[in-house]
Parts: C-alpha cells; sequence; structure tokens
C-alpha cells in the first residue's frame, strides 16, 4: 500500500513550473545574480528533468523502506506525502 505516490509527481511539477516560467529568478536571489535575464529553457528539456528529480526522489526514499511492508511501509509514504504538501 503506497499513500505517497503523489508527492513524487508535486517534486517534479515543482521544478517543472520552477525552471518553465520567470519567477525562478524572483525567487532565488543568488539564480538572478548568475542569470539576470532568466533561463529561457526549451519545454522539452524541463519536463526529463522534472521527471529525473522525481526518480531521484523514489529512490531516495524507496531504498531505506524497501524492508517494509503492510502498514509500516503506507506510514512512512503518507508521511514523505504530508512532508512535501
Amino acid at each position: 500500500l503506497d499513500l505517497g505516490y503523489v508527492a513524487f509527481y508535486a517534486v517534479g511539477a515543482y521544478m517543472f513550473a520552477l525552471l518553465s516560467s520567470p519567477h525562478l529568478a524572483e525567487n532565488f536571489e543568488w539564480f538572478a545574480a548568475h542569470f539576470p535575464e532568466g533561463l529561457h529553457s526549451p519545454l522539452w528539456v524541463v519536463i526529463p528533468l522534472g521527471a529525473a528529480l522525481a526518480a531521484l526522489a523514489g529512490v531516495v526514499l524507496g531504498s531505506p523502506t524497501l524492508k517494509l511492508r503492510g502498514d509500516y511501509l503506507a506510514i512512512v509514504t503518507l508521511g514523505f506525502g504530508e512532508i512535501i504538501r
């Protein structure tokens, strides 16, 4: 029973939203210093980056929880989903 899989989508979607909008430079001052005109990333570059970050988050959470089963797995994944929210 996996209750936190939506958190992986959220991680990838958040990266996609930041990289494809002009708000990245507004939210991170160090980024604005390096890219004063903003980062104009093509859509076909941002989509795989978001998917890769979501996959990395899944591996990071999945590697220590591989031995958990049943209720314990549900608690860990639900907790991760709540932390991301």
